[in-house]
């Protein structure tokens, strides 16, 4: 990685962290699917499980849009609370660029994560044995 630069590196680790706190809203949109599904499978309820997933997608992609909007209209203000350098913020900025417009894919696949965990139909790396196990 130094081969790109300490302004590269620096800006890139910046919007990566900023990146993480951003998407917490999407990862727990996801969690919330997983135990509302779970809670209805459990209760004998598939069809209203099925709706949970609906209104889930739809809520995360709202979510997901907001959160692009917020990252591509202040991504460069946040990564510049950090004290970088404006050629390290420009980068950051194109980081940002790249990476808000797969936010809605992302938040997508969080909500049919959460639905399949909360149905039970997931395998989850137990260790480096390459052994699985069911949920």
């Amino acid at each position: 990685m130094n081969g790109f630069g300490e302004q590269t590196v620096a800006a890139i680790t910046t919007a990566y962290r900023v990146d993480t706190v951003i998407i917490l809203p999407i990862v727990n949109f996801g969690s919330g699917i997983a135990t509302v599904v779970a809670q209805n499978i459990g209760a004998g309820n598939q069809e209203r499980a099925k709706k949970v997933l609906k209104a889930g997608m739809v809520m995360i992609s709202i979510v997901s849009l907001c959160l692009t909007g917020l990252v591509l209209a202040a991504g460069g203000y946040l990564i510049a609370m950090f004290g970088l350098t404006q050629e390290s913020v420009e980068i950051g900025k194109s980081f940002f660029r790249a990476i808000a417009s797969c936010y809605i894919v992302y938040g997508l696949a969080m909500a049919v994560r959460g639905y399949l965990e909360g149905t039970g139909d997931m395998l989850f790396f137990r260790n480096s044995r390459y052994c699985f196990f069911r949920s």
